[in-house]
Parts: structure tokens; sequence; C-alpha cells
């Protein structure tokens, strides 16, 4: 029993600390851009990243959460099988996506088209790094994940230290540093898998998932994707500034979604196999998973709210004070995600993914409808308020809906 625990726990600070990384180097570019450029750099860099988690989620819909719900306890020729045509449809995803990007590129201008030129073509390899993390968290080889984002780190930040010693930290190029640090991350996870991505042959893939990946696709697209959306919609409607001062509070709480991320990247297959060794358990483990979450966010928040306000310009620079007039209501939002997020690791653990989806589809229109309404009406501050409102609705429906999943499972 205290062999499990150390495993589990050696586990779970593996899937932390890969986290970590790879939540390092997407903070560390935006740190960056924040430092550099000012508060319309990062509106610009922030559009960008959006489309990037975009094509990100839906990847990981279709192409990595079926391996880790279906092949966390497979053999290892399995796995191989498995991870071989996941990363290659990750790969051929983000080609067909980046060409889609590369000419919409063609309809904008200046510093704006740069950047979207260039993660059109960072694309295919940023989606094949993520890939490779959570098919060896699948394999139990989270090891192997936190060497692959050591990599990308260990390669970004040399690059950002010499263009902000050369004054040439614009947005274009500390985005180039960042996918070309990927790339290197990606190509090394081949060496790593020993195994080659098949690119050619993600239909039969997409097929033979197809009861889990379209559910999680719907899933993404009305969650993560409406985030990302209302981020586009508080743009258009508040201005580039207004966007610019929500991604800095998302800046300031980014060290809890680290965590938060680590923990599900773990906890998913570990509930998984919990639902074939004990299934009573289940439901206490994401109880404990939600509850522990939630009492980062809240210590976590006390900590931002106290730090001096010359502390925090050394490090956003101007973009500390307008981060933080937003901080409280994404704190609230984010503790709302925090106390649904075990119940939806409980729902993926048991592959109830229309349960998953029709939790997400309940709250969306909602969400959406506060978020751009409150963005009408206050700009930056209204949009975090009504997503704060809207996010509580959400813990409420999870768990009604993880409850009904583990009766029907039972």
């Amino acid at each position: 029993m205290i062999t499990k625990r150390f495993l589990l726990a050696r586990r779970l600070g593996l899937g932390v600390t890969d986290q970590v990384l790879s939540s390092f180097t997407n903070f560390v570019v935006s740190f960056g851009v924040a430092r550099s450029v000012g508060t319309r750099g990062l509106g610009i860099f922030g559009l960008a990243f959006a489309t990037y988690a975009v094509a990100l989620g839906v990847s990981r819909a279709l192409n990595t959460d079926p391996v880790v719900v279906r092949h966390s306890a497979s053999t290892p020729d399995e796995w191989r099988r498995a991870t071989s045509t996941a990363t290659g449809a990750a790969v051929g995803f983000g080609l067909a996506v980046g060409a889609a990007l590369a000419v919409g590129s063609l309809a904008l201008r200046g510093e704006t088209a740069a950047v979207f030129r260039v993660l059109a073509l960072g694309l295919p390899a940023l989606l094949l790094q993520d890939a490779w993390r959570w098919s060896f968290v699948a394999a139990r080889r989270t090891g192997a994940a936190v060497v692959n984002d050591l990599v990308w780190a260990l390669t970004l930040v040399p690059s950002l230290v010499v263009l902000a010693a050369t004054d040439r930290a614009s947005t274009t190029n500390l985005t180039i540093a960042w996918v070309t640090a990927a790339g290197v991350a990606a190509l090394v996870g081949l060496l790593q898998a020993h195994l080659v991505p098949t690119p050619l042959a993600p239909w039969g893939w997409w097929r033979a998932h197809r009861d889990l990946g379209p559910r999680y696709l719907g899933e993404f697209v009305v969650s993560g994707g409406v985030t990302e959306l209302i981020f586009y919609a508080v743009g258009a409607i508040a201005g580039l500034v207004a966007l610019g001062s929500l991604r800095a509070a998302w800046l300031m709480i980014g060290p809890f979604n680290v965590v938060l991320m680590g923990i599900v990247l773990v906890a998913v297959p570990e509930v998984a196999r919990l639902r074939v060794r004990a299934p009573e358990r289940l439901v206490g483990a994401c109880v404990l998973v939600s509850a522990a979450l939630a009492g980062l966010v809240v210590a976590l928040t006390a900590v931002l709210l106290s730090v001096p306000e010359g502390a925090g310009r050394r490090l956003l620079g101007a973009n500390w004070e307008v981060g933080r007039a937003v901080l409280v209501p994404v704190a609230l939002y984010t503790l709302s995600s925090a106390a649904a997020t075990g119940a939806s690791i409980g729902l993926r653990a048991l592959a109830a993914a229309k349960r998953s989806f029709a939790a997400r589809l309940a709250v969306a229109p909602v969400m959406i409808g506060a978020a751009l309404t409150g963005s009408a009406v206050a700009g930056a501050s209204g949009a975090a308020w009504g997503m704060a409102a809207a996010n509580s609705i959400a813990v409420v429906v999870w768990w009604r809906q993880l409850a009904a999943a583990r009766l029907e499972h039972a």
C-alpha cells in the first residue's frame, strides 16, 4: 500500500512538474511580450495564442484524449500503434490548420499578419509536442514528458534572452522563438518514443474512436473554445487594450492553471484505472481533487492581492495594474473551475463522453451571454464578472452529471 501511494505521489509530482515546464514556455513568451511591447502587443499575441489554444483543444479531443482514456492500461505494442497514429493525426491536423492560417493572414496587416504567419508554420510542431506529452503519460512515462518539456524550455529561454539583450524582442520575433523551440522538442519526442508519427492515416483513428472524439470535440468547442471566442469578442467590442488587461489577469492566476493541468494530466489515467480496481472510491477521489484545487485558488489569490504595486510593476510593467483591476472576478471564475474539475475528471475516466458534453453544452450559452453583455457594459471588468457568474452554475451541472454517470456505470 505504501509503495502504491509512493508511486502515485511520484506520478502526480512528475505530472505537475511537466505542466509547470509546459506552461512555463507559454508563460515566459507572454511575459516577454508584456514586458517588451506593451498592452497592444500583448493583445496581438493574445489573438494568436487564442488561435493556437483552439487548434490544440481540437487536436487533443480527436487525437490524444482517446489515447489517455483507452490506452492507459494497454500493452506496450498497443500503445505504440495507437500513439503512432494519434501523433500522426495531430501533425496532419496542424498542417491543415496552418495552411488555412497562412491564407487568412493575407487579409491582415502589419505585425498581426506576421505573427499569424509564424503560427501557421509552427502549428504542426506545437501540436506534435503536446501529443507526445499526453501519450507518454498514458504509458506511465511521465518522466519522458517532463524531459520533453524541459527541452522546450531550455531551447526557448536563451533565445528570449538574446532577443532582449539585442533590443529585438518584438511580438513577431518572440513568437518565432516560441514555435522554434517547440519544434526542437517535437523532434526529441521522436527519439524518446522510438516511433514515427503516421500523418497519412488519421481517418482510421478518428473512425475507431468516433464514440469519444466528436463528443470531446463538442466539449472543447462549448468550453475552452467558448472561452477563446469570448477573448476574440472582448477584443472586438472593447478593444485590444481591454483584451490585454484580461490576458494580464490570466497571467497572474497562471500558476494555479499550471498545477490544475498537471493534476488533470495524471489524474485522468489514474482514476480510469481506479474505475477498474475499486469503482466505489471513484467519486471520493474526484471530490478530494476539487477540494485541494479550490484551496489552492484561494491561497494564490490572497498572495496576489497582497503583492505591493511596485513589485507587481517589476513583473508585468504597466500590465500589472490593468490585470489586477480584474483579478478578483478572474479568480472567482478559476475557483468555480477548480470545484468542477473533480467531476470532469470522473466523467472522463468513466468514458462518459455524452454526459460531459451535455454538461458543457448546458453552461456555454449562459457563459457567452454573460461575458458579452458584461463586456458591452463595462469592458474587461464586465466580461470577467459575467464569466465568473456563469461558471458558478457549471459546478452544480458537472457534479449532477457525474452522479448520474456513476449510477449508470454501477
